[in-house]
């Protein structure tokens, strides 16, 4: 005897620079906890699950439609989820979750420099901070000039130092 597997209507989101833009199969994101939707029975329980794992569960509105995203986040790699009620299923939808970009040193290291400078600066009421595309200073109110030195590194970038 062959039965047939009901399956329910769905659609798959992620939030992409603050807007929810759907998530579509074989897709790359960096969303660690995308949200699936869908419509089911009235208060239906819904399942999230990537494989056989339950990552997160939902209950269904009065008119059926449901939401449900994963209760921790997504670690990076392939993942496969689909959603049930226990009677119907979603079809699967896979995709790859990215790592999040890694904040370079280059930029750290000038935010990291701005932030003790500016603290400097505020201790030593008479200086100010400048900062150019190519050069960081401090300038007193007697126009006596502290120029903090260009150190080059790869890729053009430029470190400042103390």
């Amino acid at each position: 005897m062959n039965r047939r597997i009901e399956t329910m209507p769905f659609n798959m989101f992620t939030t992409d620079n603050g807007a929810s833009v759907p998530l579509l199969g074989g897709e790359v994101t960096s969303d660690l906890r995308p949200t699936m939707m869908g419509n089911a029975g009235q208060a239906s329980l819904i399942y999230l699950l990537d494989g056989a794992t339950v990552i997160g569960s939902s209950q269904a509105a009065e008119n059926g439609a449901w939401h449900v995203a994963p209760e921790d986040d997504l670690r990076p790699g392939q993942h496969r989820l689909f959603a049930t009620n226990g009677k119907a299923f979603t079809q699967p939808i896979e995709f790859m979750v990215e790592a999040a970009p890694a904040l370079r040193l280059a930029d750290l290291l000038v935010e990291e420099s701005a932030s003790l400078l500016d603290d400097v600066a505020s201790a030593t009421p008479f200086a100010s901070l400048v900062l150019e595309e190519a050069d960081m200073r401090l300038e007193s109110q007697h126009g006596v000039e502290q120029s903090i030195a260009p150190l080059p590194v790869v890729d053009e970038e430029v470190w400042y130092t103390l």
